[in-house]
């Protein structure tokens, strides 16, 4: 399976690069495949395939550059993102 988000923020990849933050992706050889609403699936590292399940994720709020608080001191930003972590372990 081919890499189709970036791993950094979550957003679509056009060709090796990142629509959003332009990180670029070569072939590493890194791949991951998981099912519609499955926590187990394969990684492959190196051409080696191993079972992995997910065992956290964790997102987080990307604010924009509009952020500050209002009269009442409320915090208030224009959200631009999620940035995802995933901690995969090997079955």
């Amino acid at each position: 399976m081919k890499l189709t988000n970036c791993v950094n923020c979550g957003a679509p990849l056009v060709d090796c690069k990142c629509k959003y933050c332009g990180t670029e992706y070569g072939d590493s050889g890194v791949r991951a495949s998981f099912g519609a609403d499955d926590w187990v699936g394969t990684l492959t590292v190196g051409g080696v395939e191993y079972a992995v399940y997910l065992g956290e994720m964790q997102a987080t709020m990307i604010q924009g550059a509009n952020a500050g608080r209002d009269l009442d001191g409320a915090f208030h930003a224009d959200p631009i993102g999620v940035k995802h972590k995933f901690v995969l372990i090997e079955m």
